[in-house]
């Protein structure tokens, strides 16, 4: 990427889900050191963009590669139980809110029954 007309590198991450980062990022059997760019969101998607200020190549044993695949693999999946979470929340809410109204709605016709009962009875 050109930035003030200097080639950088830049990392790019697209996600289903928001992500946080810190200064290292590490994907699978590389580490980098970023600078944060900026991030986008679109479509339901999230692109974050980096400065790579370096990249080192780590040398993992065939166990621990194993362990990481299987944390990203758990990483995503709490991801989307997050949103599923967020969307369940979102539904919740408008049903409480619909059901308050009902209540105030409810509210009224039983004072007006009342006021109709107290006239009633005069």
């Amino acid at each position: 990427m050109s930035l003030s007309n200097i080639w950088t590198p830049v990392l790019i991450i697209s996600s289903d889900t928001t992500q946080t980062y810190g200064d290292t990022i590490t994907d699978g059997d590389i580490r980098y050191t970023v600078t944060p760019l900026k991030s986008t969101q679109a479509d339901g998607k999230y692109t974050y963009y980096f400065i790579i200020r370096s990249k080192e190549r780590l040398v993992l044993p065939d166990d621990a590669k194993q362990q990481i695949s299987n944390l990203q693999s758990a990483n995503t999946a709490l991801g989307q139980q997050a949103t599923a979470l967020t969307l369940a929340n979102t539904s919740l809410g408008k049903q409480v809110s619909q059901l308050t109204l009902a209540n105030t709605i409810l509210g009224k016709q039983v004072t007006a029954l009342s006021i109709q009962m107290k006239g009633s009875k005069s």
